[in-house]
């Protein structure tokens, strides 16, 4: 059995099936069309959820990129650690290998 959608189920739901099968973004259409645009967003979501309308799936993209594995990078930072007991050590520009040396004799 379908739906009797009122008029202004239609109205709306006209308008997004044009953006579907359009070029124009949602806001370029709004503006073309004079529509106010929350409105049209809003409308989107209700006839969706109605079942009147697809969900949009969202377009995915990946970008490439090169991982380098530098063992031996300086950490150019300066910290201080303090122990309970009070006696400081101040770090200076450790590279990784002596950093995780550090952390692992202070664990």
């Amino acid at each position: 059995m379908e739906k009797v959608l009122t008029e202004k189920q239609r109205y709306w739901l006209d308008h997004l099936k044009q953006i579907d099968a359009g070029d124009l973004s949602s806001a370029a259409y709004a503006r073309e069309h004079q529509l106010d645009p929350h409105a049209l967003y809003r409308w989107r979501s209700v006839l969706t959820k109605q079942g009147l309308l697809e969900a949009k799936t969202p377009v995915v993209s990946f970008a490439q990129v090169n991982v380098t594995n530098k063992t031996q990078s300086n950490i150019e930072s300066k910290f201080i650690i303090v122990f309970p007991n009070g006696c400081k050590v101040l770090c200076e520009n450790l590279n990784t290998t002596d950093l995780q040396w550090l952390i692992n004799a202070i664990q």
